[in-house]
């Protein structure tokens, strides 16, 4: 701990906020140490004079000698006697300064850092769906939105995460569905810019206040199941960024998953995207636990729950698959060789604190 603290004093070796506070650890540690010597030795008093004894020495013989002086020698025995400390205005003062410095470089180096504008759609257009119109909704083409969505489905697109991890927010962000449509001035605008403008719109037009805030919830560890793991390395070891384009000399269906209502088939995928996509189908984050490496062929059978998402990661509705097929997790066992296990683990939430119902237009 003395190490990193020095470490964080060297990095900062000119913000004064940093050595009143590492002043005031290493006081904290000479505290530990009297605690401890006061439990061992049995007298209060026996170890305070020891103490002025130790001081009295040090002030005769300046030959080198082991010390019993670290911190403030009478604020220390005051502590151990369990006197009051009289306030010290110099102290006070000293700490009053380093805040009002600290606060003062925070807000200059705010002021001063541009503020970035956020993306937004040149045109967008917010409407009350009309019943029996398909579900759908994505990006692509400069355009973004949905069709006979809900609130919260578009904010869990746009945030990239499950709906259950968005916390808090009236009841109609989950029933009340819409048509939204918006288009950016440059048709090839990028998947992921679009998903920024989309945030900016529902904080536009619905009023949207958001933070993110980790717990600890309940997750899914996909481990190597006894008897070891039935999946194969793909011939196809091409590394590659999961979201970017194959690379050259790369199969054609590098690193692809085939999704339906109860499927995946993927061709030399990596086992943290199979986590990933079960993580957007079932009710909870799957941690890759396997310590698997490299790029496998995967083919996943399975017959849905109720629950599960019955819509692809870009919302189009997944290909119905037969229903004679076990369950998730019995599937993931019997077929790849690994196992869902539940565990307790740290989760990104996404919590709102506003959100207004738009007006038409």
């Amino acid at each position: 701990m003395n190490l990193f603290q020095t470490a964080i004093e060297t990095a900062l070796f000119y913000h004064p906020a940093v050595w009143w506070v590492g002043k005031q650890m290493r006081l904290e540690r000479e505290h530990c140490c009297d605690d401890m010597a006061v439990e061992i030795c049995g007298s209060v008093l026996e170890y305070a004079g020891a103490l002025a004894e130790m001081e009295e020495i040090r002030g005769r013989n300046m030959e080198p000698a082991m010390a019993a002086n670290g911190g403030e020698l009478v604020c220390r025995i005051r502590r151990l006697l369990g006197q009051p400390e009289p306030p010290s205005q110099s102290a006070t003062l000293a700490v009053v300064l380093a805040l009002l410095i600290a606060g003062a470089s925070t807000v200059i180096s705010l002021r001063a850092a541009p503020q970035e504008a956020q993306p937004a759609f040149d045109v967008a257009s917010i409407r009350l769906a009309q019943p029996g119109t398909p579900p759908s909704f994505g990006v692509g083409n400069g355009g973004g939105g949905g069709a006979n969505v809900t609130l919260k489905t578009l904010i869990a697109f746009a945030y990239q995460l499950q709906e259950y991890r968005i916390l808090g927010g009236p009841g109609w962000i989950s029933s009340d569905r819409f048509n939204v449509e918006a288009r950016a001035a440059d048709p090839t605008t990028p998947p992921e810019q679009l998903k920024l403008m989309l945030r900016s719109l529902f904080a536009d037009r619905f009023k949207l206040s958001v933070r993110r805030e980790i717990k600890e919830s309940n997750v899914y560890n996909l481990v190597v199941a006894k008897g070891g793991p039935k999946i194969k390395l793909s011939a196809d070891q091409t590394p590659t960024d999961i979201n970017g384009p194959a690379p050259p000399g790369a199969g054609p269906n590098h690193g692809a998953i085939r999704l339906g209502a109860g499927s995946m088939i993927g061709n030399a995928t990596p086992l943290s995207r199979l986590a990933n996509l079960l993580s957007q189908r079932l009710d909870r984050i799957v941690i890759d636990k396997t310590n698997l490496t490299g790029r496998f062929d995967i083919t996943l059978h399975w017959t849905p729950d109720v629950g599960e998402n019955p819509l692809s990661p870009t919302g189009e509705p997944l290909p119905a698959e037969p229903g004679d097929a076990p369950s998730v997790f019995v599937a993931i066992q019997e077929q790849l060789g690994l196992k869902l296990e539940a565990a307790k683990g740290p989760v990104e939430f996404l919590v709102i604190d506003h959100v207004e119902k738009p007006s038409e237009n």
